[in-house]
């Protein structure tokens, strides 16, 4: 890259490659680190992590991680492919459903007469959706250490009811106090009210212990990266908590998505991480790579909620080179839901199915 700004010459590689109108800032290895809250990860978590350059974004509201400063410098043509995570690229949902089956069959916890129900742990995990007041937020959104605060006092109940040898509800009802309490210090001071919560040891190693590579798409993930081409962008967008050691970036990188390379050379090129609904995402990437705008834009996701909003994004631009593919894996518990507009096409590739989405063929209201 030519430097013809001498003060432009001082800023780290990041903020100088990033021409958009936004102010970009980069974030050391260190302070991403602990940012991250990744003290207990495993170290290939911790060097993948190291792999890529990260910086924030409207006072870090969206973190931004750039595994490959190349694709800044890139001619103007190729494509753009924007691909959602969760459901997507991996499968949360039958993650999830695997933590909730891990707990119904721990014999540690059944000896201390503890028995968390694959339903009752489905619950919890609904249970765990919160807005964090201090995070512009639209949505509810899961917390992990939610999740685990409240199994834990869940555990402890049903421990409780067992000596005093009484009824379920009766544990049950304790955990709904709680995560009312809870909900009522978090609005009032943020999530570092959970901070005063401890977590048990044995539901903690389950759900370590239960590794995101596992449910990777990967046939899906090497098809689309294969597909793009050598001019071409590749761009993870996603929305949940970034932190913790079961947050966005420790599910992404733990799951060996951020190594993969397709027989073509295709790779993750960015990944943005947001606390808005992931069609914002979609505008700041616009913003920050202005040079994009011209190009075909492709967005991935599996949620039929968010294609409106990525339809009104588009139309709102007035960007006809915007388009929305549903993805439907056969075990996405969204695939039977419609989004209310019509696709342009669809077609099944393997056991997937894709509908495509464009604003000028959908009557998109004000």
């Amino acid at each position: 890259m030519v430097e013809t700004n001498p003060q432009l010459s001082q800023l780290p590689l990041i903020e100088r490659g990033i021409p958009g109108e936004l102010p970009v800032t980069s974030i050391s290895h260190d302070e991403i680190r602990r940012e991250l809250e990744l003290k207990r990860a495993h170290k290939q978590l911790l060097n993948s992590v190291k792999e890529s350059q990260w910086a924030k974004i409207h006072g870090g509201r969206m973190i931004l991680e750039v595994r490959t400063l190349s694709f800044l410098q890139q001619p103007t043509y190729g494509s753009v492919n924007v691909f959602d995570l969760d459901d997507c690229l991996l499968s949360a949902t039958s993650w999830h459903a695997r933590e909730y089956q891990l707990l119904e069959e721990n014999d540690i916890l059944r000896e201390q007469g503890i028995n968390i129900t694959a339903q009752r742990a489905k619950e919890i995990y609904e249970l765990s959706k919160i807005r964090i007041p201090q995070v512009a937020e639209k949505e509810p959104r899961y917390t992990p250490r939610l999740n685990l605060i409240l199994l834990s006092i869940y555990a402890d109940a049903l421990r409780e009811a067992q000596i005093k040898e009484t009824p379920e509800e009766e544990a049950w009802a304790e955990l709904l106090k709680w995560r009312e309490l809870i909900s009522s210090q978090t609005e009032e001071r943020g999530e570092r009210a959970l901070t005063a919560y401890a977590i048990n040891s044995t539901i903690q190693s389950i759900f370590e212990n239960n590794h995101p590579a596992d449910f990777v798409y990967s046939d899906f993930v090497q098809d689309v990266l294969s597909s793009s081409g050598k001019y071409d962008i590749r761009i993870i967008a996603t929305r949940g908590k970034i932190e913790g050691p079961l947050g966005q970036a420790y599910k992404l990188h733990s799951s060996g998505i951020m190594r993969l390379k397709s027989i073509t050379g295709g790779v993750i090129d960015l990944v943005v991480y947001s606390n808005d609904v992931k069609a914002e995402a979609l505008i700041t990437i616009m913003k920050m790579l202005p040079g994009i705008s011209g190009r075909q834009i492709r967005v991935f996701d599996d949620n039929p909620v968010e294609i409106m909003p990525y339809l009104e994004v588009a139309r709102n631009l007035g960007a006809p080179n915007i388009e929305v593919i549903q993805v439907s894996h056969p075990d996405a518990k969204r695939k039977d839901f419609n989004p209310g507009v019509e696709p342009t096409h669809e077609y099944k590739r393997g056991a997937t199915y894709f509908k495509h989405y464009s604003w000028r063929h959908t009557a998109v209201s004000t």
